[in-house]
């Protein structure tokens, strides 16, 4: 990820400079809420599905970001790096007499990133903005079976709609409202079919966010 990021960064830098375009830097603060399907299915050792779990959840979070754009009057290609952030911890007690059979499982979304279009609407500052995602996802899990489960990420899509008031010196406030969507996932926790297989796939990703940002354009 940190790879793809530089090489955004010396692609935007190549580009304002061919084209005389503007730079801008921003940073924001974000309020985001996410939901999704999570489902898991448990195998025995002969292969056969024992048990299948289903589940909706969702979550709100708030975090920072900073943001880089190039451009002109007109619009502007851009990326953003968010903070990270964590999912509220599940918690399941298969507790029997003298026996702690608790499980906690979290994830932690990390190098969570956009690129993306924004297209100015000759309308009192506004906006139009879209583009990809793309998130590592960490998986956190303290079992009593010892199971793990290995990280993965996930791309998705974004679009909105936000507001640029010109604050002078080349200064300026954002507001802006995006929806997103991810794709799904898949992991499993590496005992093969014929080893207790548990299998967790989560579906149906998406999300909203308001944010506040500051600007500067050089």
């Amino acid at each position: 990820m940190k790879k793809v990021l530089l090489i955004i960064l010396a692609s935007m830098f190549s580009f304002s400079q061919a084209n005389s375009a503007e730079f801008s830097v921003g940073i924001a603060y974000n309020e985001s809420a996410f939901a999704a399907v999570g489902n898991e299915n448990e195998y025995d050792e002969s292969g056969v599905l024992r048990t299948e779990t289903r589940e909706h959840g969702a979550f709100s979070e708030g975090f920072g970001s900073i943001f880089f754009e190039a451009g002109n009057d007109q619009g502007a290609v851009g990326f953003e790096y968010n903070d990270g952030f964590k999912t509220p911890k599940a918690i399941n007690e298969f507790n029997t007499a003298g026996t702690d059979n608790t499980t906690e499982v979290e994830a932690e979304f990390e190098s969570y990133i956009q690129l993306y279009v924004r297209l100015n609407i000759p309308l009192g500052g506004l906006y139009a903005k879209a583009g990809i995602t793309m998130v590592d996802i960490k998986t956190i899990e303290t079992t009593k079976s010892g199971n793990s489960y290995p990280d993965t990420d996930t791309t998705g899509y974004t679009a909105g709609i936000g507001w640029d008031q010109d604050m002078g010196n080349g200064f300026s406030l954002r507001a802006e409202v995006t929806a997103h969507t991810f794709d799904d996932v898949s992991v499993d926790n590496g005992q093969g079919s014929t080893g207790n297989l548990n299998v967790i796939q989560i579906s149906d990703m998406w999300g909203a966010t308001g944010k506040v940002a500051i600007v500067k354009t050089f």
